[in-house]
């Protein structure tokens, strides 16, 4: 279907197509290959060490083929990338699943944007994916959580919101949200705007019901994995999740609110260009942002190609993602990071937004010039991130390592034989990582105490030859700066039990 509206009956061709989505990847394929940059991500490294013990042992898991219990998706990501094993001289298997996950993310996304607003829409938009922005590139390389991958799903819901019938609302609306929280729970941000077009539309009562029923049903699969099926993450309950606390304020305190006040000129627009360019100030950097996506928003809000009910519910499903980060413990306040894992949740998100900008703008007869100043800014901020020190040169194996025993710490036996997987020079970083890992998980609990003889026992069954890097890794877990914060009486207790 090629709508008629404001922005003109210009057709994207499949060539031009293909060429804009190949150049992307090429692009991102490129920024891997050069910079290493997934041995800046512990979990991708993680993942991999779980495979490879996976194929070695010749005993397949659920739990080694998974990410995280709560990304679904990664099921298949994992499977893919055992799939392109045979390819891994390019780049890792798992680089190389992102890769094509974030090619097709990126072909749903233009050609869903040429569905909606027409051709014109789609060249800008499928232009700008090229470079993106500089927090968006790496993530097509890395496997460091579904968010970045999953970006494709808002622009799914927009399109269904625009073509659906009330006859079989409730039962599509209920299948789509199945899917799409059992891929990744980033979409739980789309439920509250999938409800409210089903509450607009005529026999919304029916439609409701069916809606709950079908989504129940098809969450039950998703559902077994997590409650029924070896998922791992060790003591999950007592410390982090990716390397952050998950200790914060309860739900609703004041610190969210004041998140969610301070995200929308502070967070959210830094997250674009993660202070790439030298030559802009940060605050600078995340003012021109703002002023480039908030005013593409507020004419998006009167345009008159799509209903007014579509565009009330997809600039709901930026409010409600926000807002679901803002009273989350990932939160992140600075606008000066450079890394692109401290803002990794908004690439989720800023795909979705800048097509919304975009689709405001061209219905002004200068918007394209506006547009075009916006992909020549990101642009040069792209450019400028790939001059940042690269290629990394250590990967970061003692984080794996604080992973992997976090997700397999109560099977020590599994953990060493997913340690014997990796690169021999590698092992005693890995070991330092299990100590802080382990150390962390159970010296966080409230009756820590009664844990501290468990821990030494499970660093008394590891291999000889480690446990001294263990012992580090633990002591390292009490550092200032290093989060959970742990009560340094229970370092004293560990160390007196370990003479003992």
């Amino acid at each position: 279907m090629q709508m008629r509206n404001s922005a003109g009956t210009y057709r994207l061709s499949a060539w031009q197509l293909t060429a804009i989505i190949v150049a992307g990847t090429l692009v991102r394929f490129f920024f891997g290959g050069f910079t290493h940059s997934w041995y800046s991500a512990p979990d991708q490294l993680a993942w991999g060490l779980s495979l490879d013990e996976m194929l070695q042992s010749h005993h397949w898991r659920y739990i080694q083929i998974i990410h995280a219990p709560h990304e679904g998706g990664s099921f298949l990501i994992g499977l893919l990338s055992l799939a392109l094993r045979p390819f891994d001289f390019l780049l890792p298997p798992l680089s190389l699943a992102a890769l094509l996950v974030d090619t097709a993310s990126r072909l749903v996304q233009v050609r869903i944007a040429q569905k909606l607003f027409g051709g014109r829409v789609a060249a800008w938009f499928g232009l700008w994916t090229v470079l993106a922005v500089p927090l968006l590139i790496p993530w097509a390389t890395i496997d460091f959580g579904l968010h970045a991958l999953s970006a494709f799903f808002p622009f799914v819901f927009l399109y269904l919101a625009q073509t659906e019938n009330s006859k079989h609302l409730g039962l599509r609306a209920g299948l789509f949200a199945a899917v799409a929280l059992s891929f990744s729970y980033d979409n739980i941000a789309l439920l509250p705007p999938l409800i409210l077009c089903i509450l607009t539309e005529k026999q919304y009562g029916r439609n409701l019901v069916i809606f709950f029923l079908s989504f129940g049903i098809c969450m039950l699969p998703h559902l077994y994995t997590r409650l029924w099926m070896d998922t791992g993450y060790f003591a999950e309950n007592a410390g982090l999740l990716a390397g952050k606390s998950l200790a914060g304020p309860p739900l609703f305190a004041a610190a969210h609110f004041t998140n969610l006040r301070y995200v929308w000129s502070g967070a959210f627009p830094a997250s674009f260009m993660l202070s790439a360019s030298d030559s802009l100030s940060p605050a600078l950097t995340k003012n021109l942002v703002s002023v480039f996506v908030y005013g593409g928003f507020l004419f998006f809000a009167f345009y008159k190609g799509i209903a007014g009910k579509i565009r009330l519910v997809a600039l709901l499903v930026i409010f409600f993602f926000i807002a679901a980060y803002c009273f989350s413990p990932f939160f992140a306040d600075s606008i000066s990071n450079h890394s692109f894992v401290y803002y990794r949740h908004l690439a989720y998100i800023i795909p979705f937004a800048v097509l919304l900008m975009i689709a405001g703008f061209i219905q002004k007869a200068w918007g394209k010039w506006v547009i075009a100043a916006w992909l020549i800014f990101c642009a040069i901020e792209t450019l400028a991130y790939l001059q940042l020190p690269w290629p990394v040169k250590e990967p970061a194996y003692a984080p794996a390592g604080w992973i992997l025993a976090k997700k397999y710490g109560s099977d020590a036996g599994r953990l060493f034989r997913i340690h014997s997987a990796a690169p021999a020079q590698y092992r005693d970083t890995l070991a330092f990582g299990f100590g802080w890992g382990l150390s962390a998980a159970l010296l966080s609990n409230p009756a820590s105490q009664k844990a501290v003889p468990a821990l030494v026992n499970m660093i008394q069954q590891s291999p000889l030859q480690y446990r001294s890097k263990m012992v580090a890794g633990v002591r390292h877990s009490f550092e200032k700066g290093i989060t959970p914060v742990l009560d340094g009486k229970l370092l004293r207790q560990f160390d007196s039990t370990l003479l003992q």
